[in-house]
């Protein structure tokens, strides 16, 4: 018989692939803004 989980187990696959793409994007877009900015970030936080 169906479990009760069972069809979380159908919807969840392509909402986890959807969240692991955007967070990857969102990681290289905060990766690419933290190594432009990063003399400013380091001045602002006082760590030079």
């Amino acid at each position: 018989g169906d479990t009760v989980g069972d069809p979380f187990k159908d919807t969840s696959g392509p909402s986890l692939n959807i969240l692991i793409k955007l967070m990857s994007m969102v990681s290289v877009v905060f990766a690419g803004l933290i190594v432009k900015f990063a003399p400013q970030i380091g001045a602002l936080l006082h760590l030079e």
